[in-house]
């Protein structure tokens, strides 16, 4: 177990979440052979326009944990979903020497965040380029836990004082 090289957790949620993971990983050089971290990927959406094959070494799907379309729906849910997807989440753990998260969000990145920092493990949170008057919901729960928090509208820097402004990706 010692040998196994450490993995980068990469978690995004749908829409533009994904579409900002995208970006970053366009921008990342995640091939060079100095790049020693295995890259593993947790997401709940099947929408992603890269290939899976040459950026990870590993992909992991999750249900969604709320019902964007049914607020009942949701509630009734969200325990079934959530203990699913804490199996999931501690299977990667379990299987991957996850060395830090990175996550663009959202609520998909709430669990494995926390599960992250109870093993003293680095984490990045960057909120959504689509937020101009707050955070996310995720963005203000990850804020607390993160070990850096970035975001991408200068508008955001009273919401998060300890967080660091980024520019857009």
């Amino acid at each position: 177990m010692g040998s196994r090289k450490k993995a980068l957790l990469i978690i995004c949620s749908e829409g533009g979440h994904t579409v900002q993971m995208e970006r970053l990983l366009g921008q990342l050089d995640l091939r060079n052979k100095n790049f020693t971290y295995d890259v593993v990927l947790l997401t709940d959406t099947k929408r992603l326009k890269i290939d899976f094959h040459v950026f990870f070494n590993q992909v992991y799907f999750v249900p969604q944990l709320r019902n964007k379309l049914s607020a009942l729906n949701s509630i009734l849910m969200l325990p079934i979903v959530f203990l699913h997807n804490l199996a999931i989440v501690f299977r990667i753990y379990c299987k991957w020497r996850v060395g830090a998260v990175l996550s663009t969000g959202a609520g998909v990145a709430i669990l494995p965040i926390i599960m992250a920092r109870l093993f003293g493990i680095k984490t990045v949170f960057i909120e959504t380029w689509s937020k101009f008057e707050g955070l996310t919901f995720s963005g203000v729960i990850c804020k607390k836990l993160v070990t850096r928090f970035y975001f991408q509208n200068k508008e955001l820097s009273k919401f998060a004082k300890k967080g660091i402004y980024a520019g857009r990706l």
